[in-house]
């Protein structure tokens, strides 16, 4: 699911994510407050008037917007590995 583009939304999808996150591999809370962390820069450049593609590119990199794209990428890496991690151990059980 895409996360929400309105900033109190986006904040509520995140700190929704967290609990579910934290209880399938606890490592995964950090990742989220990274993101968290990164996430007011983001809405910030979504937020800015439009302008040219060479515009929102130079926004992007200058207000820090492009941390909270490659938190969000790290998170769900680190998901594909908590879920890779099951699914392998799940794979070595043997029914008797």
């Amino acid at each position: 699911k895409t996360p929400p583009q309105e900033p109190e939304d986006a904040r509520r999808y995140w700190m929704n994510i967290k609990p579910i996150a934290v209880r399938s591999d606890p490592s995964l809370g950090q990742k989220v407050d990274k993101v968290a962390r990164y996430l007011p820069a983001y809405l910030d450049w979504v937020a800015g008037e439009p302008g040219t593609q060479g515009d929102a590119v130079a926004g992007l990199l200058q207000s820090g917007a492009n941390n909270y794209f490659r938190a969000v990428d790290d998170f769900w890496q680190a998901v594909l590995l908590v879920v890779i991690d099951r699914i392998d151990v799940l794979a070595g059980l043997t029914l008797e």
